[in-house]
C-alpha cells in the first residue's frame, strides 16, 4: 500500500495545528487571545484532518464522506480575522460585537451549502494527489465563496500591517510580521492550488491545508523568539487587575475615565462601559471631593488613603479610601490619573460601632463610678451616726440601712462587671443561631420545649449578642415560672428584620414594657435586659417587649437593613 504524500502533509499539519493550541491555550485559560486562537487551531486541525482522509481514500464514497466532512473549514477565516481583532485591538471583542454576525453568519451559510447542497461542491474528482474539491460549474458560489475568504485575508493583513505601523512596542511589531507571514502563505497557496492552478489545467491537489505547517512554524517561532502568547508580566497585570478587591481606576489628564476593572463597576453596580468616558465626578458623592483629589494628586504627585464617598445609580453613598498617583510620559507631562478605591463600609460600620460603644461605656462608668460614691458616702454617715449615738438606740435601723448600701455597692460592681466587655472588640458578623444556642447553653432550662427556626440569619453586632439571648431566656426562668415553651424565630419587614423572641409564661403590663429595660428597675429586677438593650444598640438594633395580654411575654429586635444578611 502506496503512502500518499499529500495527505501526509495535511495529517502532519493536523497534530502540529493541534498540539500548538494546546500550548498556547494552556499558557493563559482565562485569556480572550488565548482561547480564540486555540478553538482556531482546532477548527484549522480538523480542516486539515478531513482534508487529509479524503486525499488517501480508496474509494469514492470515502472521499464523497470526507469532502462533506470538511465543510466546517468555512469558520477557519473568520476566526482568523476574530483572532486578529483581538490581537490588534483587545477591546473590540467586548465593545464592537457587530463583529460576530457579521463574520459568523456568511460561514454559517457556506457550510451549510457545502453539506447540503451541490451549489459549490459536487462531487471529489481523482487526481495524481489522491482526491480532491469538485466544484460546481453552473453556479458563481464557489468564486463567491472563495472570494469571501480572500477578502477576509486582505483585511486580516491589513489590520495587522495598520497595527505593525502604529505600535511602539518592538516586540509586537515583530510578533506581527511573523503573524501576518502565517497567514500569508495559506491563503496564497490556497488561492493557487484551489483556483488559478486548476483554471490553467495544471493538475494539482488541494494544498491549503497542508500549507499550515508554515502557519505553525511561523508562530511557533514567534513564540519561541518573541514571547507570543507566554505569560508575561502585562498578561500577569492584566490577570491581576481584574481580580484584585480593591476597584481601580485610570483617569485622563480631563478627568474622564479611560479604564476601570470589576472591583470598581461592582462597587457602584455599573458595567464597565457605563464608567469608561464618564466624568470621574460622576461617581463621587460630592463633586468637591474630585476637585480636591486631583488637585492635591498634581501638586504632590500622589495620595494616600483618602477618605470619601462614591455613589451607585440609585444614589447609595459607598465610603471609600482612594490611594492614587500621576502618571506622566517621558517628556515630564501629566498623561493621566491612576487610582486605587477601596470599599470601607465595613471599617466605617465598626468604627461607628466602636465609638458608640465606648460613649456608653464612659456613660454607664461614670453612672456606676457615682452609684458606689454616694453609697460609700451614706454609709460612712451611717456609721457615724451609729458610733456618735447612745447603744441600742435606733442601732437596728442603722444596720439595716446600712445593709441595703453595701447591697447597692456589691450591685453596682456586679453592674460593672457586666458591662466591662461592652466594646472591647469590634462588631463582627455572627451567626444567631449559634450565639443563641451558646447564649442559653448557661442556663438550666430544658425543662421546657423549645422551638428555633432562624435559618442562616446573620447580624452584624457586639461580640456580647450572645449575653443578650442569655437575658431574655435568663427572663423566663426569673420571671415566668409558669412558662412550658420558648421560641425563636424571625420575620423581615420594609424597615429590616425582625428576631421574635417569645414564651407561654406571664405576660408584662402595658405599664412595665419600657421600665423592664430601665436601669434602675433592673437594679431590682435583674439589669440583663437593659444592658441587653445597651449591646444592641451598639450597631442601631433595638429591643422591644410586644407581648400582648395572657398571651405570654414577646420580645422584638428590630435589625436594621444592612446589618444583617441571611
Amino acid at each position: 500500500m502506496s503512502v500518499n504524500i499529500f495527505a501526509l502533509l495535511s495529517l502532519v499539519s493536523s497534530v502540529l495545528i493541534f498540539s500548538l493550541g494546546i500550548f498556547v491555550f494552556d499558557q493563559n485559560r482565562k485569556s480572550p487571545r488565548h482561547i480564540l486562537f486555540f478553538i482556531l487551531c482546532i477548527c484549522a486541525s480538523y480542516w486539515a484532518f478531513t482534508e487529509s482522509m479524503m486525499l488517501g481514500a480508496e474509494s469514492f464514497a470515502t472521499a464523497y464522506f470526507w469532502m462533506k466532512a470538511t465543510a466546517l473549514w468555512t469558520f477557519v477565516p473568520p476566526l482568523t480575522l476574530n483572532f486578529i481583532v483581538v490581537f490588534t485591538r483587545p477591546d473590540a471583542w467586548q465593545k464592537e460585537k457587530w463583529i460576530y454576525p457579521v463574520l459568523y453568519t456568511p460561514a454559517l451559510i457556506f457550510c451549510w451549502m457545502e453539506i447540503a447542497s451541490s451549489l459549490i461542491t459536487t462531487v471529489p474528482e481523482q487526481a495524481f494527489g489522491g482526491y480532491t474539491f469538485g466544484y460546481s460549474q453552473q453556479t458563481l458560489f464557489p468564486l463567491v465563496e472563495i472570494s469571501w475568504a480572500v477578502i477576509i485575508a486582505i483585511i486580516a493583513m491589513l489590520l495587522c500591517v495598520q497595527f505593525y505601523f502604529t505600535t511602539t512596542d518592538h516586540r509586537k511589531k515583530q510578533q506581527t510580521k511573523y503573524i501576518v507571514a502565517g497567514i500569508s502563505v495559506p491563503a496564497v497557496i490556497g488561492l493557487l492550488t484551489q483556483q488559478i492552478l486548476p483554471g490553467l489545467q495544471f493538475p494539482i491537489p488541494d494544498l491549503t491545508s497542508a500549507s499550515f505547517l508554515c502557519f505553525t512554524g511561523l508562530v511557533g517561532y514567534a513564540i519561541w523568539k518573541y514571547r507570543l502568547f507566554i505569560l508575561n508580566p502585562a498578561t500577569v497585570a492584566d490577570n491581576i487587575l481584574s481580580t484584585m478587591i480593591d476597584g481601580l481606576v485610570i483617569l485622563n489628564p480631563d478627568g474622564n475615565i479611560v479604564a476601570v476593572n470589576r472591583a470598581l463597576c461592582k462597587m457602584v453596580d455599573s458595567l464597565e462601559e457605563q464608567c469608561i468616558g464618564r466624568p470621574v465626578g460622576d461617581i463621587f458623592y460630592e463633586e468637591s471631593d474630585k476637585a480636591k483629589i486631583v488637585a492635591t494628586l498634581l501638586e504632590r504627585g500622589s495620595l494616600s488613603d483618602y477618605e470619601t464617598t462614591l455613589r451607585s445609580p440609585g444614589g447609595r453613598a459607598i465610603p471609600i479610601s482612594f490611594s492614587g498617583s500621576v502618571i506622566r510620559d517621558t517628556d515630564g507631562i501629566v498623561a493621566g490619573i491612576i487610582g486605587v478605591v477601596r470599599d470601607i463600609t465595613e471599617r466605617k460600620r465598626a468604627e461607628e460601632a466602636l465609638t458608640q460603644a465606648r460613649k456608653k461605656l464612659n456613660v454607664l462608668n461614670a453612672v456606676t463610678f457615682s452609684d458606689i460614691q454616694n453609697a460609700i458616702f451614706s454609709l460612712t454617715g451611717y456609721l457615724h451616726l451609729e458610733k456618735s449615738m447612745p447603744a441600742g438606740e435606733h442601732q437596728q435601723q442603722f444596720i439595716d440601712r446600712e445593709i441595703e448600701l453595701v447591697q447597692v455597692v456589691a450591685d453596682s460592681l456586679k453592674y460593672a462587671d457586666l458591662f466591662q466587655g461592652l466594646g472591647l472588640k469590634s462588631p463582627v458578623w455572627q451567626n444567631v443561631n449559634q450565639s443563641f444556642l451558646l447564649g442559653i447553653s448557661h442556663l438550666d432550662i430544658s425543662n421546657l420545649s423549645r422551638r428555633l427556626d432562624v435559618g442562616d440569619v446573620e447580624v452584624y453586632a457586639d461580640p456580647m449578642l450572645e449575653h443578650v439571648f442569655f437575658a431574655l431566656a435568663d427572663n423566663i426562668r426569673e420571671h415566668a415560672p409558669t412558662a412550658t415553651e420558648y421560641s425563636l424565630t424571625y420575620t423581615e419587614k420594609p424597615e429590616g428584620l425582625v428576631l421574635i423572641f417569645e414564651n407561654n409564661g406571664e405576660s408584662i403590663p402595658v405599664s412595665q414594657k419600657e421600665k423592664i429595660f430601665e436601669r434602675e428597675y433592673g437594679r431590682r429586677k435583674g439589669i440583663g435586659l437593659y444592658l441587653s438593650r445597651e449591646i444592641l444598640s451598639i450597631t442601631g438594633i433595638t429591643l422591644s417587649e410586644t407581648g400582648e395580654p395572657g398571651k405570654g411575654a414577646r420580645f422584638e429586635i428590630l435589625v436594621p437593613k444592612g446589618t444583617y444578611r441571611i
